[in-house]
């Protein structure tokens, strides 16, 4: 009977913890201007000072932010010659300022002692420190680019709080999260709940649909 129970209890947390899956509540937060103009090609440009788009990062968090744009129907340029837009990203994580107390419970049978339907149970607990990741991608006119101008045509935001401080792990669900929403008018932050088995997720790191 305790071999039984104790089988089917084994069973039960793998088929438990094969369905988890890693995932983030996402705020997203997209404004437009009334004249974005309707063009549709675009170069991706760093955002930040001090990353240029020869950085191996910034390289890596491109090809997530093609397909999505890709997704929404936008087609990436040769140059900005001939670019209708130039999207700027700009990304990071840091210290969210914030911490909380996480418990963990075992339970386990007394050893060297009968069954007894009782189960011995210890409580561990440990502080989490809490991360805040960011990316904002902002598209502004090729022709007011190339002149050194920035005529902001729209902006998305997405953030997340986490519980490290990976921003390549947290990144592509940043973006999986803003991927309905780039381009467009929110009127306010939207919330949901983005995981690694998301179609959304595959897309943008291109396990399905659209090459990087």
């Amino acid at each position: 009977m305790r071999q039984t129970f104790l089988s089917a209890a084994v069973a039960l947390g793998v088929a438990l913890l094969s369905g988890c899956a890693t995932g983030y509540s996402v705020n997203v937060s997209s404004i437009k201007a009334p004249e974005a103009l309707p063009g549709k090609s675009y170069v991706l440009r760093s955002g930040m000072k001090d990353t240029s788009e020869q950085d191996l990062l910034f390289r890596e968090f491109s090809a997530y932010v093609n397909r999505a744009l890709e997704k929404r129907g936008y087609t990436r340029a040769s140059d900005l010659e001939h670019a209708d837009l130039a999207m700027l990203l700009s990304y990071d994580i840091i210290p969210g300022g914030s911490e909380y107390e996480a418990r963990y419970s075992t339970y386990f049978l007394p050893s060297n002692r009968p069954y007894t339907g009782r189960y011995v149970v210890q409580t561990t607990s440990r502080t989490v420190p809490q991360f805040y990741a960011a990316m904002m991608l902002k598209a502004v006119s090729a022709g007011a680019y190339r002149s050194g101008a920035e005529s902001q045509l729209w902006v998305t935001r997405a953030t997340a709080l986490t519980e490290g401080d990976d921003l390549r792990a947290i990144f592509p669900l940043l973006v999986a999260g803003a991927m309905p929403y780039l381009g467009s008018e929110t009127k306010e932050q939207i919330t949901s709940f983005v995981t690694v088995a998301d179609e959304a997720f595959k897309y943008v790191t291109g396990e399905t649909g659209a090459e990087p």
